[in-house]
């Protein structure tokens, strides 16, 4: 049957032949390759990292504007387009904090748990006192000078009375809990606990309640704030004390670390370095026209045969991931991942800031001592 096809079409359909079976071998040896290899787990880079955040979390991230946002997702709705306009509970993600905890840095650690708690820096005093549990429990066991002290600083008793005297900026300043939160980060692949140090501003029901009023006056004069003072303080003598004791310890029990823990776990369990500069041979940059004359940049980086097997590796086991460029700790775009990323060279499309784009792909190729590719 062969030997009726005429030679010229003979000829063409054993070089198709020839090709097709040579491209399946070269596949065939590719997966076998990439079956057998086992990356050795990497820290963020101190210029570059590409970081896979893994589906399942609950959270997506969107990169707008130039600022990283964490938004909650429904995880069933895998193709619902996410954008600035329609994110869900978005909270700001402090990209530099989530990579340098990534590297084992305890204080971007803490910073990182209070801002994905809501726990603003801004909302602590500009003096802070603060007082961590180790200081607090040996007020609480009752030592008499550190609890003197403690009573100063909040210029109320423990059991929730007023101090006889007045200092009324210890008062309104209240004190700044320090609170040990103990979570677990996969630094270079190795699990490793680390303390969160929470700061959070601890104000008195009572003083609380001064602060209200007097914030209703603008700049009342000595005679209203003390009258002020003894009319609330008058009432709290009368009335059920607030237990200011019990109080901070609520700050400090299992269920509020917990709680303080939920976010933070979540992220950092499902984040993982692919690769940093030292897989890295080069970039270039592409800057194009959209809709409205709008311009865009794209971005097209060379990776090592190293750097490439990682992210073919990674893209492999785990579809449907987001992959965070990151840039000097700011995240330049978070694409979503739904294909093998089996080349050498991968292009990240439509960054909106040309000018950080262009910096990028100029500080790429001088960490790399490369000329542009």
């Amino acid at each position: 049957m062969f030997k009726k096809i005429p030679p010229g079409i003979r000829v063409s359909l054993i070089a198709i032949w020839v090709v097709t079976s040579g491209w399946f071998l070269f596949r065939a040896f590719g997966y076998l390759n990439l079956r057998n290899f086992e990356p050795t787990p990497v820290s963020s880079g101190e210029y570059f990292s590409l970081i896979a955040v893994a589906p399942g979390t609950g959270y997506r991230i969107i990169v707008a504007n130039e600022v990283a946002q964490l938004a909650e997702v429904d995880e069933r709705d895998k193709d619902k387009a996410m954008s600035q306009q329609n994110l869900s509970n978005p909270k700001r993600l402090p990209i530099r904090d989530l990579v340098e905890s990534l590297r084992g840095d305890e204080k971007a650690l803490g910073n990182l748990v209070m801002s994905l708690n809501d726990i603003n820096q801004d909302s602590l005093p500009p003096v802070r006192v603060i007082w961590g549990k180790e200081k607090l429990d040996k007020a609480f066991a009752g030592d008499a000078n550190t609890l003197r002290e403690l009573e100063r600083d909040l210029n109320m008793r423990l059991d929730g009375s007023p101090l006889e005297t007045l200092n009324l900026d210890n008062l309104l300043r209240g004190i700044v809990l320090e609170i040990p939160v103990e979570i677990e980060v996969l630094i270079g692949g190795k699990p490793r606990k680390m303390i969160a140090k929470v700061q959070e501003a601890f104000l008195p029901p009572f003083a609380q309640r001064i602060e209200n009023r007097l914030s209703e006056r603008f700049n009342p004069p000595q005679n209203v704030i003390l009258g002020i003072y003894r009319e609330e303080y008058l009432r709290e003598m009368d009335g059920r004390r607030d237990d200011l004791k019990a109080a901070i310890q609520a700050r400090f029990d299992e269920g509020r670390l917990a709680q303080l823990r939920e976010k933070p776990n979540r992220i950092l369990s499902s984040a993982q370095v692919l690769v940093n500069e030292t897989h890295f041979e080069g970039a270039r940059y592409e800057t194009i026209k959209g809709n409205n004359n709008k311009e865009f940049t794209n971005i097209t980086i060379r990776l090592t045969e190293e750097g490439r097997m990682r992210l073919w590796k990674y893209s492999h086991d785990r579809p449907g991931f987001q992959l965070l460029f990151i840039h000097r700790g700011v995240a330049l775009a978070a694409p979503r991942i739904s294909t093998e990323l089996a080349e050498s060279e991968v292009t990240i499309t439509q960054l909106p800031n040309s000018e950080l784009a262009i910096d990028a792909v100029e500080s790429l190729n001088r960490v790399a001592g490369k000329k542009p590719i």
